[in-house]
């Protein structure tokens, strides 16, 4: 689905606009209309999915990350961009290096 652009901590992300997402039980759930795919956010990864409404670095996401989750730098860039990959092999989110 989405292209396979190598993602660093300099990539700006932003999700697509046209998801349809509803809050669930503390989840985020979202529903893709043009493949009527659903997918579940719960915890840091709703948490991501919020911080990149308006377009953001990786370097960004993890500044917030780091200051409310416990985690290392190194360890919220590896997840981060890892989360990222996923969301963009499925066409959720747009990349610009």
């Amino acid at each position: 689905m989405g292209d396979s652009i190598a993602i660093t901590e300099a990539s700006r992300i932003g999700r697509r606009n046209d998801m349809l997402a509803q809050e669930v039980e503390g989840a985020t759930v979202m529903t893709d209309v043009a493949t009527g795919y659903y997918y579940g956010l719960e915890s840091t990864a709703r948490r991501i999915w919020e911080l990149i409404e308006q377009p953001k670095s990786v370097s960004e996401i993890c500044s917030v990350l780091e200051a409310e989750f416990e985690v290392d730098s190194g360890t919220c860039e590896a997840d981060v961009i890892e989360f990222l990959h996923r969301m963009n092999q499925e066409g959720l989110v747009h990349i610009a290096a």
